[in-house]
């Protein structure tokens, strides 16, 4: 598991083309021939899935010519802090160890998507004149946002960022990221452009008009309706169809890995159920997050620190339950489109290059790197203290069982009660 992080420079390297043994003349074409020369814009560069898709044109398309990258100042940092913060991302090590020079192809272009013409300068937009393809991944993904920042970002940003797009005369393709749950009303989505429930234009002109506690009343009242659709190339980029992965599934490889790769911050043996019972769900969450954590803040203040727990276990809780919808519906989407632009990947020289299709995908793994990159990099635990962290939770499996076994005694005993 240890070589399972993609950022390890000791990878093997993915950027080198794997040619077919056999070569024919339908199988010349390679996916990153597209990218020479090419000059890239990219919304959203900052953003989590925006990091990866500069990381993956760095590491796999070396004919680039040039990136820009969107950005706007943030938390009293400047554009120019916020590109420098950027390169020094973990998510680059890889480029930084192999081929460093290639980081140097990313630059800044200050602005906004929340601004017509995303808030770029005049002369800034001189450099966008020569963008062949713009990838556009800036938006808010927050199931609860208010309408009126939801509208601003998604819908006028990506109006703005078409309107800027009309004046880049080389521009090839324009690729728009959009979360799989657009749709979530509909329980079969196909791979095209649905027509909004309402005109966009009038949405974005009430977010202006009325104050923001207005249009959460509003929101509450639209319904969805779909009449037909649009002729936009779509593709529904989803596992569920090809390599489904349940529930019970995540969990259990979730677990799985947490117990064989613990952090040295674990505060309680990993554990996971499911329950149709909302008083049972009550219960646990009760024992098991708000009875702990409160304990803990205690312990906390008595040795003069800052109590958070609560707040970490209150945040979980509104966490739950914002995924809450999500988690007790099914979507199935169409793949069509999908698996066409994947047959015609596959006759190019260097799919390999562009791992991507979800049939290939092994969860086991995939999880079991999915828990070491947060242990890695979103708790910083270095990978010296495991042997320490795995020791650390064998003491608190034993603490898990007698809190099992006492939970169950007074469970019994307050039952036994009731009945007499």
């Amino acid at each position: 598991m240890e070589n399972l992080n993609g950022n390890d420079p000791a990878m093997p390297n993915l950027n080198e083309p794997v040619i077919s043994e056999v070569p024919s003349a339908e199988n010349v074409e390679a996916i990153s021939d597209y990218y020479n020369g090419a000059v890239i814009l990219v919304t959203g560069g900052t953003g989590f899935v925006g990091k990866a898709l500069l990381e993956k044109l760095l590491r796999s398309c070396p004919g680039i010519d040039t990136i820009y990258v969107l950005m706007r100042p943030k938390r009293g940092l400047t554009v120019e802090q916020r590109y420098k913060e950027l390169l020094k991302n973990q998510v680059f090590d890889r480029i930084r160890t192999r081929w460093p020079e290639r980081l140097s192809k990313l630059y800044p272009i200050t602005g906004d998507v929340s601004q017509p013409k995303l808030g770029v300068s005049n002369e800034q937009a001189e450099l966008l004149l020569k963008v062949t393809t713009l990838f556009h991944s800036a938006a808010t993904v927050r199931f609860t946002e208010p309408l009126h920042v939801a509208t601003t970002l998604n819908v006028q940003g990506t109006a703005s960022l078409l309107k800027l797009a009309e004046d880049m005369p080389l521009l090839k393709a324009l690729v728009h990221v959009s979360t799989a749950y657009s749709n979530a009303p509909r329980p079969d989505i196909e791979e095209m452009v649905y027509p909004p429930p309402y005109d966009p234009e009038t949405i974005i002109r009430c977010t202006k008009m009325f104050p923001a506690e207005t249009m959460e009343v509003i929101s509450t009242t639209l319904q969805v309706k779909f009449k037909r659709a649009g002729h936009c190339p779509v593709y529904n980029v989803t596992s569920g169809s090809i390599n489904p992965l349940t529930w019970g599934q995540f969990t259990r490889f979730c677990v799985q890995w947490a117990r064989e790769n613990p952090s040295k911050y674990v505060m309680w043996y990993p554990n996971f159920s499911f329950t149709e019972s909302r008083f049972m769900n009550t219960f646990w969450e009760i024992s098991c997050h708000f009875l702990p954590a409160f304990l803990y803040d205690i312990l906390l203040k008595a040795q003069g620190r800052k109590a958070i727990m609560m707040k970490l276990a209150h945040r979980f809780k509104m966490a739950a339950a914002t995924g809450e919808y999500f988690a007790n519906h099914e979507w199935q989407f169409g793949v069509s489109e999908l698996t066409t632009l994947h047959n015609e990947a596959s006759a190019t020289s260097d799919v390999k290059s562009f791992f991507h299709w979800p049939a290939e995908f092994n969860w086991e793994t995939y999880i079991g790197a999915y828990i070491l990159g947060i242990r890695r990099f979103i708790l910083k635990d270095p990978q010296e203290s495991l042997t320490h962290a795995r020791t650390k939770l064998k003491r608190l499996y034993w603490v898990h069982r007698l809190f099992q076994v006492a939970t169950g005694y007074y469970v019994f005993k307050f039952l036994a009660g009731r009945i007499r």
